[in-house]
């Protein structure tokens, strides 16, 4: 269970890293389009962000196999809440972006008006999943924190844990598909 535990929380830390490297690349596709469209740069920041949400994981994989499971959430935690800063940030300039949109080439306001549907969903999806992560986190605290004794804290506490990411997994991925029309007209093409 423990192996699964790690394998779990790294994939939490490295989509977590993921969504903060994609509000970063959402927010660069709109202070430059043109530069973003035509270079190919989306390619190369994906690709980075990718490599730095992976390195994150590792760091937090290290900490848990030398057992700072308080370190290993603070980690988490600290990503999650830094993801939802960025988040916000970017969608307040994709906003601004989208008012100077007049002079833009057909490309350049392609470019603003996707980030801006991307954010419009990434936004609120990113609300409701920090507030499911911190309160799966609370069963790593308290387990590392030994707040309670029981024999069966292990086993209450990652029931506790799974249960909470997996509706905080149902929860983004419905309303993902609630609100964002591209991923809407895919589904119904496969249905």
């Amino acid at each position: 269970r423990l192996l699964i535990f790690a394998f779990h929380g790294f994939a939490h830390v490295m989509t977590s890293a993921q969504e903060f490297m994609l509000s970063i690349e959402r927010a660069v596709s709109c202070s430059s389009p043109a530069i973003y469209h035509n270079r190919r740069l989306a390619k190369r920041m994906l690709i980075a962000g990718e490599g730095i949400s992976g390195a994150v994981a590792l760091i937090f994989l290290w900490q848990i196999s030398k057992d700072n499971i308080l370190i290993a959430c603070f980690i988490a935690n600290s990503i999650d809440l830094a993801s939802l800063i960025c988040l916000s940030a970017t969608t307040y300039y994709v906003i601004k972006s989208r008012q100077k949109i007049t002079s833009s080439t057909l490309n350049e306001k392609y470019q603003i008006k996707e980030a801006m549907a991307i954010t419009r969903v990434m936004l609120p999806c990113g609300i409701i999943s920090l507030i499911m992560k911190v309160a799966a986190s609370l069963a790593p605290w308290i387990y590392s924190l030994n707040l309670f004794q029981s024999q069966y804290m292990f086993t209450l506490t990652g029931g506790a844990y799974f249960v909470i990411e997996s509706l905080n997994c149902l929860i983004c991925c419905a309303f993902i598909l609630w609100k964002h029309e591209g991923l809407q007209r895919i589904v119904r093409r496969m249905m």
